[in-house]
């Protein structure tokens, strides 16, 4: 058994580890042509997402094991566990004013690993949950307009007897 080197450097990590490491086992008389071919995985992967997409999965996922990194002894990112990756929300909802930042990080680090998915437990969803809370500003209602408002915007733009019909 021999693992096939993978093709698609901007992913590396991602592609060597989780479903994707047994993708590149290649077997003992295996028909070179599969393994081509089985090499050419990852790049149709990418290719299934727009050039911008991968950008971000990229970004996001290095940031992600950046951080992982940061801590002594060194957190595993893949295959993250589920506390790992609910400290991590947190940390995103504490350091940056964003849900999209944290819908991000569960997106990428949900589709990426080819783990059993640690972003489906209750943990991580509520954490996500209370992390996109604590980020989100509360929608501020505005007072309605008012009948004289709505007649003078009526009597300015040449429309007062349809805005008196609805007025009155």
């Amino acid at each position: 058994m021999v693992l096939i080197k993978c093709c698609c450097s901007r992913f590396s990590d991602i592609f060597s580890v989780g479903r994707w490491r047994d993708i590149f086992i290649s077997y003992p008389n295996e028909d070179p042509r599969i393994l081509a071919l089985k090499n050419d995985i990852p790049e149709y992967c990418l290719k299934s997402k727009a050039e911008n997409t991968c950008k971000m999965y990229k970004y996001a996922f290095n940031v992600f094991c950046k951080w992982c990194s940061s801590f002594e002894p060194r957190l595993v990112s893949l295959p993250a566990t589920e506390s790992t990756i609910a400290a991590y929300l947190i940390y995103l909802s504490k350091n940056f004013n964003s849900t999209a930042k944290i819908q991000e990080a569960v997106y990428v680090i949900n589709s990426l690993g080819g783990f059993q998915n640690p972003c489906d437990s209750t943990l991580v969803r509520s954490v996500k949950e209370g992390a996109i809370r604590s980020v989100s500003q509360a929608a501020k209602n505005k007072e309605p307009i008012s009948p004289e408002v709505l007649s003078n915007l009526g009597d300015q733009f040449g429309k007062k007897a349809i805005l008196c019909r609805i007025c009155a």
